[in-house]
C-alpha cells in the first residue's frame, strides 16, 4: 500500500494532502508551513476536497490583513479578535511592554497590558510570534492619544492536548521501513527521493536524515551537522516543529540568543525545544558570545547578571563541509568548519551527535511530498509531547551495560542519543514486559541496529574530534552491550545483568536525582550571589557524580530553581531571638516552614518523576549564617530529603559543605566530633584526613574524598570492611537512615 494511503487510513483525521500547489489558496499570506497545514487539515473533507469559501471566510475574518477594517471597528468601540503574528517590545520609558502586529498597520501605539503579560512570560519573547489575540481601543483623552491594548492572547496550539497512547497504537500498525516514511512524508520529504540502489541504503539515509529530529524529541541534545550545501538542512529544520527555530542570518549576539537586557525578554534558548545555527561556519562569533555558548553547551544554565537562563533546549550547529568527486570529505579534522572560538577539545566534547550530512541527498524539485501526510501541527505537539515521557530512558537503563570504566559524558551521550532515536522510530514500546518473545526479540534487534549503534558510532566522532585537537582525549569509544538474554518478558524469569566488567546491574544503572534550589532572603542577595551559589551546588553534584563512577555508579542530579531570577527572591524575615544555635535548631525549622509555603512535598515529588529521578531534595538557600542541617519530610511511604544551606559568618557557601549535606541525603551519617567518640575522631583523622563527612572546615569539594565507609552508607560500594562496625550511628541518623532506605 502506498505510504501516504495508509496514512490516511490509519490518522484519518490527523493528516493533510500535502501539495505545494495550494500554497496559492492563502492569498500570499506569509504564514508558517504548520499553521498552512493545520488549516487545510481543518477545511479539507475526508475526500481530500477543500471547503474554499469556509477557508477565505476564515482567511478574511480571523486573520484579516485588511488594516483599514480593523481600525474603524476598534474606533467603533468593538472589540477585535484575531489570528495573526506579532512582535513584543519593551517601552522603557513608558515602562509598557508594546507589541505591532506584522499584517497590519493600528495607526495607534499597542501595548499588552500586565495581566497578559504575567501569563505568558515564557510565550511573549523577542521575535514574531503567532497566536490569537483580542484587541480593545482606549480613546483619546485630552493631550493623552489614544492606544490599543492587547487583553488577551493565546499561543496558536490548535492541537496541544496530545493522545500519545493514540499516536503509539497507530506507529504499531506500521513495519519500521513505513515508519521512517512516515516521518519523512509528514515533513514533506519525499520517501522516494533515497537511494534506489538497495532498500539497506535507503534505510540508512532515511535515518542519517531523521537524526535531524532528535533535539526535538529529547531535552538537552546537542548536535553537528556537517555535510555539503543542497541536502535539505534549512528545509528540515525549518519544516520539522514549531518548537524548533533557526538562526540563519550571520553573527548573532546575546540578545537574539539569550536574552534581551532592553526588553528584558528571553530568547528563543530559553523558550523552544531546540535551537539551530545554520551555516555556523561563516559567523564571526565574538567571546561575548562564544563564552556563554559555552557555559550553556555544558550545563543548560547561562547567567547575565542577576538574570539566569536555565533551560532543556538542545542545540543543533550546521557547518558547509568541502567534499571530494567521490563525495567524502575533504578534510578528516571536521572541525576546522566551526569559528575558531570553538577550536576546542572541551567545547566539543559537550556535543552528543554528528549527522554526517554526506549521506543525504541532495533536495530536489521531485523530492517534495506530495500526498496524505501527517499534519506538521499535530506532528509537532506529539514530538513535544515526548521530549517529558520517561519510559524510553528507563528501557536503556534496563537492558544496555557498558564498561565500569566508561567517561561519564560518553555515557550520557550515548544514552541521550539512543532514547531519542527511540521515541522517534519505536514510540509503541514503553514496557518490554509486556511483549512476548517473537516481538521482544524483534525490537532488541532493532533497538541495537538503529538506536544503540548509532548512538555509540556517532558520539564517537565526537571523540575522534577531540583526540586530533587533543591527544589526551581516547580515540576509541567505551564498550557499550546489549543484554538480550537477560530482559524480563511475558512468564519468563527475569537473571540479573552484568556488564563488562562484571559489576551487577545496580552498579550501571543511572539513577537520577532531583534537587530544587529556593532561595530565602529578609532583603536581597547581593548582585551575582545567587549565581555562585547555585555554582558551587552544581560544582558539588559535579563532584558527586565524579566519585560514584570511581564505584562504577552513574549518579546525575537533575537541577531545578526558585528565586534565582532577578526580583524572584522569597522573601523571609531573619529569625529573632531564637537562643538556639545548633544546626536542628528553630532557625532552621523556621526556614523550612517558609520553604513549605512555596512547596509542598507532593509538588516536588511529582516533579521529581516527571524529569525521572527516583528522589527528589529540596535545598532551602538562606540569606543568613549559620550551620547548615539535612533532614526530611515524607508524605504516606514516599520521603522527600530537604536541607537548609546557610553561609558562615560572612554569608559565603562552599562546595564541600554542599556535597556533605547532599550526602546526607542520600545515606552518608556524619564523621565527626559532635556524633563520634573520641577513638573514631583519632582513627579518621590517621586514615581519611579529607573524608568529606569528616572535615568540617569550610573546603571546596574538590580537595575532599569519600571514604570507603561513606561509598557503603550510599550504596556505592558493596565491600563492608571490618572497621565500619566501631563507626557510631546515632538514633537520630538511624531514623534518617530508616526513613530514606
Amino acid at each position: 500500500m502506498e505510504i501516504g494511503t495508509k496514512v490516511k487510513e490509519v490518522f484519518p483525521d490527523l493528516c493533510t494532502f500535502k501539495d505545494s500547489t495550494r500554497l496559492s489558496l492563502f492569498g500570499g499570506r506569509n504564514l508558517p508551513v504548520y499553521i498552512q497545514e493545520y488549516l487545510l487539515m481543518r477545511f479539507t473533507n475526508s475526500g481530500g476536497v477543500i471547503d474554499r469559501y469556509a477557508l477565505d471566510e476564515y482567511l478574511e475574518n480571523k486573520m484579516t490583513t485588511d488594516s483599514g477594517a480593523v481600525r474603524r471597528a476598534l474606533n467603533d468601540g468593538k472589540t477585535v479578535n484575531l489570528t495573526c503574528a506579532f512582535s513584543v517590545m519593551c517601552d522603557l520609558a513608558k515602562g509598557k511592554t508594546t507589541f505591532t502586529l506584522r499584517d497590519i498597520e493600528l495607526g495607534a501605539n499597542g501595548y499588552i497590558v500586565r495581566s497578559v503579560l504575567d501569563d505568558n512570560k515564557n510565550t511573549l519573547t523577542d521575535g514574531v510570534i503567532w497566536g490569537n489575540i483580542t484587541l480593545e481601543y482606549v480613546p483619546a483623552e485630552g493631550k493623552k492619544p489614544g492606544y490599543v491594548n492587547m487583553i488577551s492572547f493565546r499561543p496558536f496550539r490548535p492541537i496541544e492536548i496530545i493522545d500519545l497512547d493514540y499516536y503509539a497504537k497507530a506507529r504499531a500498525q506500521f513495519s519500521f521501513e513505513e515508519w521512517l516514511d512516515v516521518l519523512i512524508s509528514g515533513i514533506g520529504y519525499a520517501p522516494e527521493s533515497f537511494s534506489k540502489e538497495s532498500e539497506e541504503e535507503a534505510t540508512c539515509q532515511k535515518c542519517e536524515f531523521l537524526t535531524r529530529l532528535l533535539p526535538i524529541v529529547e531535552p538537552g541534545v546537542n548536535g553537528l551537522e556537517f555535510g555539503p550545501k543542497g541536502t535539505g538542512k534549512s528545509f528540515t529544520y525549518k519544516n520539522s516543529s514549531k518548537f524548533m527555530g533557526t538562526h540563519d542570518h550571520g553573527n548573532t549576539t546575546i540578545a537574539e540568543l539569550f536574552y534581551n537586557r532592553l526588553t528584558k525578554l528571553f530568547g528563543p534558548i530559553k523558550t523552544l525545544d531546540a535551537y539551530v545555527i545554520d551555516e555556523i561556519s561563516s559567523f564571526s562569533i565574538q567571546e561575548s558570545v562564544s563564552s556563554p555558548l559555552k557555559v550553556y553547551l555544558e550545563s543548560g544554565t547561562v547567567c547575565f547578571g542577576n538574570v539566569s537562563i536555565q533551560s532543556e533546549c538542545g542545540m543543533m550547529w550546521v557547518c558547509n563541509i568541502p567534499l571530494t568527486a567521490d563525495l567524502k570529505p575533504v578534510e578528516k579534522k571536521y572541525f576546522r568548519c566551526l569559528p575558531k572560538p570553538f577550536y576546542n577539545s572541551a567545547v566539543l566534547d559537550r556535543f552528543h551527535v554528528v549527522i554526517e550530512g554526506w549521506k543525504i541527498p541532495r533536495l530536489t524539485v521531485e523530492s517534495i511530498y506530495k500526498g496524505w501526510g501527517l499534519n506538521k501541527e499535530y506532528l509537532s505537539e506529539v514530538f513535544h509531547s515526548l521530549r517529558t515521557r520517561p519510559e524510553y530512558g528507563t528501557i536503556f537503563d534496563d537492558i544496555v551495560s557498558y564498561e565500569g570504566s566508561a567517561d561519564l559524558r560518553d555515557v550520557k551521550a550515548v544514552k541521550k542519543v539512543a532514547t531519542a532515536y527511540c521515541k522517534l522510530f519505536f514510540p509503541h514500546v514503553t514496557d518490554l514486559s509486556k511483549l512476548g518473545p517473537a516481538d521482544l526479540a524483534d525490537f532488541l534487534d532493532k533497538y541495537e541496529k538503529y538506536c544503540l549503534r548509532p548512538a555509540i558510532e556517532k558520539r564517537g566522532i565526537i571523540r575522534q574530534q577531540c583526540h586530533y585537537i587533543d591527544i589526551e582525549y581516547k580515540e576509541a569509544m567505551p564498550g557499550f552491550n546489549l543484554l538480550k538474554e537477560n530482559v524480563e518478558t511475558e512468564g519468563a524469569e527475569v537473571t540479573p545483568n552484568t556488564c563488562d566488567a562484571g559489576m551487577e546491574a545496580a552498579d550501571v544503572a543511572e539513577e537520577r536525582i532531583y534537587i530544587h534550589s529556593l532561595f530565602l532572603s529578609e532583603g536581597e542577595f547581593k548582585a551575582g550571589e545567587k549565581e555562585k551559589r547555585m555554582a558551587l551546588i552544581e560544582d558539588a553534584e559535579h563532584w558527586i557524580e565524579e566519585q560514584a563512577s570511581h564505584y562504577g555508579k552513574r549518579i546525575t542530579f537533575v537541577n531545578g530553581h526558585t528565586g534565582l531570577d532577578e526580583g524572584w527572591t522569597v522573601h523571609a524575615e531573619t529569625p529573632k531571638d531564637i537562643d538556639c544555635p545548633e544546626c536542628h535548631g528553630a532557625d532552621t525549622n523556621y526556614y523550612l516552614s517558609m520553604a513549605n509555603k512555596q512547596f509542598n512535598v507532593d509538588q516536588l515529588l511529582y516533579t521529581s518523576r516527571q524529569r525521572d529521578c527516583s528522589r527528589a531534595a529540596l535545598l532551602v538557600i538562606v540569606d543568613a549564617d549559620g550551620r547548615s542541617f539535612a533532614g526530611w519530610q515524607g508524605r504516606g511511604e514516599e520521603h522527600m530529603g530537604c536541607a537548609v544551606l546557610y553561609g558562615d559568618d560572612n554569608l559565603q557557601l562552599h562546595s564541600g559543605v554542599v556535597a556533605h549535606e547532599l550526602l546526607h541525603l542520600m545515606g552518608a551519617v556524619d564523621l565527626y566530633a559532635d556524633y563520634q567518640p573520641a577513638e573514631n575522631v583519632a582513627f579518621m583523622e590517621g586514615h581519611y584526613p579529607n573524608e568529606v563527612m569528616f572535615d568540617k572546615d569550610h573546603a571546596p569539594a574538590d580537595t575532599l574524598a569519600i571514604s570507603p565507609f561513606t561509598a557503603w552508607m550510599v550504596g556505592w560500594n558493596k565491600v563492608k570492611e571490618a572497621w565500619f562496625d566501631r563507626i557510631n550511628i546515632t538514633s537520630v541518623q538511624l531514623n534518617f537512615l530508616k526513613t530514606n532506605s
